[in-house]
């Protein structure tokens, strides 16, 4: 969860540094570079999205398997 936070915090700062440059007017490969470097944060993003998901829902199933196995030893 931790990584997500840390993705989601650099996404932002690739955004608003992607609006300042677009502001400046800075060359094409300049622009091409801060736009290749937020579509790699968005990926890793939502990768971790994506793992944080799976883990909440095999959380959610170990915690429902755990309780079967308490209700079977009753």
């Amino acid at each position: 969860m931790d990584m997500y936070s840390s993705a989601s915090r650099e996404a932002l700062n690739t955004k608003g540094r992607l609006e300042i440059y677009m502001s400046a007017e800075i060359v094409d490969d300049e622009f091409e570079e801060v736009r290749s470097a937020e579509a790699a944060v968005l990926a890793v993003l939502k990768m971790e999205k994506a793992k944080c998901r799976a883990t909440m829902e095999s959380s959610v199933k170990a915690q429902i398997m755990a309780e079967l196995e308490g209700s079977k030893q009753k």
